[in-house]
């Protein structure tokens, strides 16, 4: 039996275009052009896909603890921000902490990098992130230590599933070996990240809207649930009432607040655009400040309630 691939391969080489072909085996454009592709028959590799899964408690005790901690993005990292954040888990020795996504940024992988910034500089990137994860281990000793992936995270993976395929199926370039997972005993999730209870998801998160709150608003509509997430660098809460209240944090960042890129003055002011009649503001000639909050966020669990949302602080 003919594979639709065959089928496809066989009518353009009888001289149809694409548009054709796809009219007379009941394919869209689209679908001819994915079935033609050079990288058919390699796995697809999405990030963020997928069902998260339910984790045990990691306590006997009627109330778990738990610590997040997202977006540290080193190099590019708020030093006392992170002090602040080892010290407070080496004083609250909570059940467990978590590391929400993006502990580097990678930015040397990124297709916004087109001056090759840090091109030579990965190495000594991921060295930074794990000695990072090496002292989050050291300082919480006795914690369950969770990671999700985040966007930056997933660099390593997309690039070299884009540019260098032959190299993919190494074990060293995976999350847990260039990560030190087992070395720091880390639990690693996917970027659906992972249920602390039925009803609460934590992830990095997907949803970036204009204002604080909304984004969270965005993450809480898509799963459905209560949870907390970062990738947007913002701290805020969204609840919706109801016969169950379900709530939603984003949860800030460990990065610096003065990123290269933003080239607006903090205050925020707006620019005025000449040349037009009569002058007036607005935001589409500059890069807006960013809005983010350096922060981190605890939260209680009661292990017998798991039809009540965690106590987030």
């Amino acid at each position: 039996m003919t594979s639709p691939r065959e089928a496809v391969l066989q009518l353009l080489a009888e001289g149809l275009n694409k548009t054709e072909t796809g009219k007379r085996l009941g394919l869209s454009r689209h679908q001819v052009r994915r079935l033609v592709a050079k990288d058919f028959d390699a796995p697809a590799i999405k990030w963020g896909h997928g069902a998260a899964k339910l984790v045990a408690p990691s306590t006997k005790e009627r109330t778990e603890l738990v610590v997040f901690g997202s977006d540290f993005h080193f190099p590019y990292h708020d030093r006392k921000a992170i002090e602040s954040f080892l010290w407070m888990i080496h004083k609250l020795q909570p059940h467990r902490v978590v590391l929400n996504g993006d502990i580097a940024d990678f930015f040397q992988l990124s297709r916004f990098n087109v001056s090759g910034d840090r091109i030579d500089k990965l190495q000594e990137e991921i060295d930074m992130a794990n000695e990072f994860r090496r002292l989050v281990r050291a300082k919480a000793p006795n914690s369950v230590l969770d990671e999700t992936l985040g966007n930056h995270d997933d660099r390593v993976v997309t690039y070299v599933h884009k540019n260098a395929q032959a190299l993919k199926s190494l074990r060293a370039l995976t999350r847990e070996e260039l990560f030190g997972y087992r070395e720091h005993d880390i639990q690693g999730h996917p970027g659906c990240g992972f249920l602390l209870r039925s009803g609460f998801l934590v992830k990095h998160g997907t949803m970036v809207r204009s204002e604080a709150g909304a984004s969270a608003k965005a993450e809480l509509q898509l799963s459905g649930i209560s949870g907390i997430s970062g990738h947007t660098h913002r701290l805020a809460r969204y609840v919706k009432g109801g016969y169950v209240q379900r709530e939603w944090l984003e949860q800030g960042c460990f990065c610096r607040l003065d990123p290269d890129y933003v080239t607006a003055p903090l205050t925020g002011a707006r620019v005025v655009r000449s040349g037009s009649s009569p002058p007036r503001r607005t935001t589409s000639s500059y890069t807006r400040c960013p809005t983010w909050t350096a922060s981190c966020a605890s939260a209680r669990r009661r292990i017998d309630q798991d039809n009540q949302n965690p106590s987030l602080d």
